[in-house]
């Protein structure tokens, strides 16, 4: 399968599996993929990956990067190409002090800056800033 292009529309043609309800199902959805198996745990996903039952399975990188690292057949690769890029927020309890929400807010920014967490991020692939 030749998918170096790049065009997400060149996807469109094959017949893709994804998670049912998940983030990626509605974005296929939204996009008008309509070749679309979903299953009902990313290990079903897998396995129907696995059985030909879909030509490439859509999901969160990171837990396709891991599943992949864990795959000692080699039998699938993942291609770099990423699409719907997510940020994501936490979310406080409005009856929480602002202390603590400044605290938590602080020690996230600390995690985030830290060069243990950037090594964590190229090891997977996920650095974005490269």
């Amino acid at each position: 399968m030749n998918l170096a292009s790049g065009d997400l529309n060149t996807f469109k043609r094959y017949k893709v599996g994804t998670v049912k309800n998940s983030a990626t199902d509605k974005w296929l959805n939204d996009h008008y993929f309509h070749k679309i198996k979903k299953y009902k745990s990313f290990k079903d996903l897998l396995e129907g990956l696995h059985n030909d039952e879909i030509e490439m399975a859509a999901y969160d990188e990171p837990v396709l990067r891991y599943a992949l690292s864990h795959d000692e057949n080699n039998e699938f690769e993942l291609i770099n190409i990423r699409y719907n890029l997510s940020m994501y927020a936490f979310g406080f309890n409005p009856q929480l002090e602002k202390k603590r929400k400044k605290q938590i807010s602080i020690k996230i920014l600390d995690v985030l800056e830290d060069k243990e967490w950037k090594e964590w991020l190229d090891e997977f692939n996920l650095n974005l800033e490269n």
